[in-house]
């Protein structure tokens, strides 16, 4: 191998990339790479290169930052407890009450565990 050429997976780890994107970015300049292991020309590593730092350059404008309201402690609590995790929990509805009487079990099992 020359050291005119360059492979594309050489490449992609020179511009932090994953092969894929390398492959992606040739695709769209008509180059037909298939694997990461293709060699490519010191002209078409040139061109993914500029490509790539034209977009990254693109994705580095500056943007307007948020300005977030300062919340206090009882403002970010209430958040907390307004959050409703049982509509997240995959539990099944059934139409029988608990096994072994538990709600009413429960607190005299507490009593002991904790006297």
């Amino acid at each position: 191998m020359s050291s005119k050429n360059i492979r594309v997976y050489e490449l992609a780890k020179e511009l932090n990339k994953t092969s894929k994107e390398i492959i992606a970015v040739l695709a769209e300049k008509n180059i037909e790479v298939t694997t990461h292991m293709a060699t490519l020309e010191d002209n078409q590593a040139a061109m993914v290169r500029a490509q790539v730092n034209k977009t990254l350059k693109a994705k580095e404008e500056p943007q307007a930052p948020k300005q977030e309201q300062p919340q206090t402690q009882e403002e970010k609590y209430m958040c907390e407890e307004k959050k409703d995790y049982g509509k997240t929990l995959n539990l099944p509805k059934t139409d029988f009450p608990m096994r072994a009487s538990l709600p009413e079990n429960e607190p005299k099992i507490l009593e002991e565990v904790f006297e």
